[in-house]
This record gives C-alpha cells, structure tokens and sequence, in this order.
C-alpha cells in the first residue's frame, strides 16, 4: 500500500499542493544542464547511460532509489530547512541497497553540507551529481543525467522542479520487458 501511495497518488497530491500554497523553491532554477532518462525497468537506460558517460561533457550516475521519493517530500516537507532536508536526503543516499554501486561516503555528504543557500531542489541534486562526477574523475560536466526507474511515476515532479532539462522516454515492447526481468535471478517475473 506503501508503494503504491508514493508512487500514484503522492504525485498528484503534490501538485495539488503545489497549486494551492505555490513551489517551495525561492527562485527559478535554470536546469537546462539536466537531462532524465524515463521509462520502465529493463528498457536499456543502463545502456543508454553507459553510451553517455563516455562522452568527457556527460555524467550519469548509477541508479538511486532515493531522489525520486524526495521530490515529493522537497514540496511536502516545508516546515523544515533545506539543511535538514538535505541532511535526511544524504543520510537516507548511504544507507546500503538505497544506491546501485555509488561510492560516497559521509565525508562526501559533509562536505556538501556546508554549502550555504540551497535555494531549490534542483540545487540540491545538481550539488551532489556534479561532486559525484568530479569524485569519478570527470572536471568539466556540462550535462548531467538521472535514469532510475523510478523517474517513470515522478517525471511530472521533476518537469515543475528543473525548468529547461531535457527527457528521453524509454519505450520497449511489455512483453519484452517482462521476459527480460523474466531471466533475472529471483524477480517475480521468473
């Protein structure tokens, strides 16, 4: 019931929120260096993503099951600071199973945490993908991505948060979909 809550009917909840009190952000982001990869598991974003990334200008991180969830919380949680926000936000990042294969640690989160005047929640995600890169060995990202499926029952979110970023809908065959998760160990589908 959980997850279907959060993944249904907490999207529009918050954009009924966000209609009635207005975006908690105090300004405008201008995200037009964030691209989202949308679309089901199994699609070929990890794919997409690896293609990417070897272009020096683009960084896409592996998968978190973590942001998604806190764009709805960043609209819903107004009663707290965007320190404490980002503090639950990076605590929850390092708890293991939370991330596939991302190598920050506390000290990583420790430094972002000093960083004054978050002012939106595209700041706040820009922040950590662009330490993210640099820690990688990549100095001079131009675009970042995000792909975690995910992003499939939160793009709407994200479109009202990252003004000017950029999609890419992932579209396969269902059937295809279900006889590829159908072959990994332990799925449901198997």
């Amino acid at each position: 019931m959980k997850s279907y809550f959060l993944r249904r009917i907490a999207p529009f909840f918050i954009r009924v929120v966000v209609f009635l009190l207005g975006s908690k952000n105090k300004k405008k982001a201008n995200a037009s260096d964030f691209f989202f990869i949308v679309g089901s598991g199994r699609n070929g974003s990890t794919l997409l993503s690896s293609v990417l990334n070897n272009h020096p200008s683009i960084f896409v991180p592996p998968e978190q099951y973590v942001i998604p969830f806190y764009s709805a919380r960043w609209q819903l949680m107004r009663f707290i600071s965007e320190k404490s926000f980002f503090r639950k936000l990076s605590h929850e990042l390092l708890l293991p199973g939370k991330t596939v294969n991302w190598e920050l640690d506390k000290e990583d989160y420790r430094k972002l945490n000093d960083i004054n005047n978050w002012t939106s929640f595209y700041e706040i995600v820009n922040k950590i993908f662009r330490h993210y890169a640099f820690k990688k060995g990549k100095q001079n990202v131009k675009m970042l991505g995000e792909k975690s499926p995910l992003m499939i029952h939160y793009w709407s979110l994200f479109f009202t948060e990252f003004i000017g970023a950029k999609y890419i809908f992932l579209v396969r065959d269902p059937r295809d979909v279900i006889f590829s998760f159908s072959k990994v160990s332990g799925h449901k589908a198997n």
